[in-house]
């Protein structure tokens, strides 16, 4: 009956999710054919020649994805907070939030840059396979973000955001009907399928594994959380001021460095004094 109810928690988390992108891309939609009707000047909708207003309004909501993503994260996180009110529980007991010595940060940091050469390797390697060019962040943001913006949103809040949804309540709660690796799985394919998006969610399962395991091992958010902050800020920088270009040799190289750091990251960060404390 429990993993009946563990099952139920994740179908009602991949929902939530689901239910706000869906509906936030229809009201974000309606709003720039809207502001495209009335003509705003203040909005950038790029080259409108030949297009229509429906036309233009799609062409702006895909051209910015970052504003998107924002808001449905804010509203997931609003969500949450409701829902733990509700439940009568602490965020510190929901969310997993206990302290890390210095060791885990770095320790987190290492691993957070294993998993970006690990994803670069990916990427060559999953553009081969799906026959054409595969991206976790295109370049063309900076064309209609700036970069201390796209730095600050994506590198920092979005991570953040991520992590308390995904590895701080989600985990918390499929881990009192599964075990560790279960949660692991079904916490990572609820993350991914949120970017609803096949290449992009087979890109990010590495980083939601990792970060799953983490947190179920640590029993604390934060590693997570400074995992993905490192991961993103790095790819941030390569993605939008220099470019990367691998050859197949490369890429297994990439591949294999990446999953060394990651391994050597873990094994510093499972004998740090804050894991052995949070797990005694």
């Amino acid at each position: 009956m429990s993993k009946v109810k563990g099952i139920i928690e994740a179908l009602y988390a991949t929902i939530i999710v689901y239910v706000v992108y869906e509906a936030n891309y229809i009201g974000y939609k309606y709003l720039v054919r809207y502001g495209v009707e009335k003509g705003f000047s203040f909005i950038n909708f790029g080259n409108t020649e030949g297009l229509n207003v429906e036309q233009v309004a799609m062409q702006y909501v895909k051209s910015h994805p970052i504003t998107y993503t924002l808001i449905c994260l804010t509203i997931i996180i609003v969500i949450m907070i409701i829902m733990i009110k509700l439940s009568g529980n602490t965020y510190r007991e929901s969310l997993w939030i206990y302290k890390l010595d210095l060791a885990s940060y770095f320790s987190s940091v290492v691993i957070g840059i294993g998993l970006v050469i690990f994803t670069y390797g990916l990427l060559h390697i999953s553009t081969i396979v799906f026959g054409f060019q595969v991206t976790y962040l295109d370049s063309y943001y900076a064309d209609y973000y700036k970069l201390s913006f796209i730095f600050i949103v994506v590198g920092v809040i979005t991570p953040i955001m991520e992590e308390i949804f995904f590895r701080g309540y989600v985990v918390t709660r499929l881990s009192n009907y599964f075990s560790d690796w279960i949660v692991v799985i079904l916490s990572a394919v609820i993350f991914a399928a949120s970017h609803q998006n096949i290449a992009q969610s087979i890109i990010v399962m590495p980083l939601a594994i990792i970060s799953a395991i983490s947190v179920t091992k640590t029993k604390s958010i934060i590693a997570p959380i400074i995992i993905h902050i490192t991961y993103n800020i790095i790819y941030v920088y390569f993605s939008l001021m220099y470019n990367i270009e691998l050859n197949n040799t490369k890429a297994l190289f990439f591949l294999f460095g990446g999953i060394i750091l990651v391994a050597f990251g873990h094994r510093l960060l499972y004998t740090s004094k804050e894991y052995n404390e949070n797990n005694n």
